[in-house]
This record gives C-alpha cells, sequence and structure tokens, in this order.
C-alpha cells in the first residue's frame, strides 16, 4: 500500500538549479527530484518556510564542454519545508513554484 499523501508524482531529476533570495544572495545546487508544481534541491545554506526565492533551473540536455546553452525554467518559488539532513552541514528544501516562464539560455532571461 503506498502512503505518499503527494498531489503530484515526483521524478528523479538531477539538474542544476541556481537560487537567489531579495537582497542579491546567490547559491547553486542541484534538484534531487521535480514535480510539476515544486521541487526538492540539497543546500548548503538554511532557508526559512515561507521565504520567497527567485530559482533558474537548467533544463539543457548536454552539459559537455562547448555545448549551446539550453532551456531554462525561471521561476519565483516558496520555501515549503527545510530539513537538516545531518551530512556536512546539508539541508533538504522542498519548494514550491509561484510562477514561471521558459526561457533559452542566459541571452533570454
Amino acid at each position: 500500500m503506498n502512503n505518499d499523501r503527494r498531489k503530484h508524482r515526483r521524478l528523479n531529476l538531477h539538474l542544476p538549479v541556481f537560487l537567489s533570495r531579495a537582497n542579491g544572495d546567490f547559491m547553486s545546487s542541484e534538484t534531487v527530484n521535480i514535480s510539476t508544481n515544486g521541487f526538492y534541491c540539497r543546500t548548503k545554506q538554511a532557508f526559512t518556510p515561507g521565504e520567497t526565492l527567485r530559482c533558474v533551473i537548467s533544463l539543457q540536455c548536454d552539459r559537455s564542454p562547448g555545448a549551446e546553452e539550453g532551456l531554462c525554467l525561471d521561476a519565483d518559488v516558496e520555501v515549503v519545508r527545510v530539513i537538516a539532513t545531518g551530512s556536512d552541514s546539508d539541508f533538504g528544501m522542498g519548494c514550491q513554484i509561484q510562477n514561471y516562464r521558459i526561457a533559452l539560455g542566459a541571452k533570454d532571461r
């Protein structure tokens, strides 16, 4: 029996994600999983549930050196969950996507 109460199916997908606060603080991470309305990632910095962040998730398939820039999901997200993972001061963070647009690399942001 599946006790998962989530409304949306999660996909284990590791994509680069860049997070920034309104004050300009910036950090990079990688998604652990994504769904149609959010994602879960690990960070070295603790965020606060309810905090709004700007994020860019790279959807580029070819990450080899010299590859052209690919698509990005450019979004405002709300931090909905933060968990201390106990390893190397890492935190697990669940974010809900508030609004987004698809951008073509840095030129379209």
